[in-house]
């Protein structure tokens, strides 16, 4: 699993200059809480009464205070190169 520091420096040894780094958070609180009490995914669907905009955008800023969204997206360059990388940091 990887922390936004953890992805810079692994990043910056291997040459990477760093120019933004965002967090990301795919599943909402509606499937993390169904996966808690179901034990299976889906929760999304399954309880969409969970999912305003508004929840969904105060969960992931929430988590992503903590550095603890299942994803981080780096705008990197390499030798004037620009490229994407998405680190997953889910463990399931």
């Amino acid at each position: 699993m990887q922390s936004e520091k953890s992805l810079h420096i692994m990043l910056e040894a291997a040459g990477y200059i760093s120019y933004e780094t965002r967090s990301h958070q795919r599943y909402s609180l509606a499937n993390h809480l169904y996966w808690l009490t179901q034990e299976n995914p889906g929760g999304q669907a399954e309880w969409d009464f969970l999912s305003s905009n508004a929840l969904l955008n105060e969960y992931e800023a929430s988590l992503a205070r903590i550095d603890r969204t299942d994803t981080l997206v780096s705008l990197q360059n390499l030798n004037e190169l620009s490229c994407v990388i998405l680190i997953s940091m889910c463990s399931y």
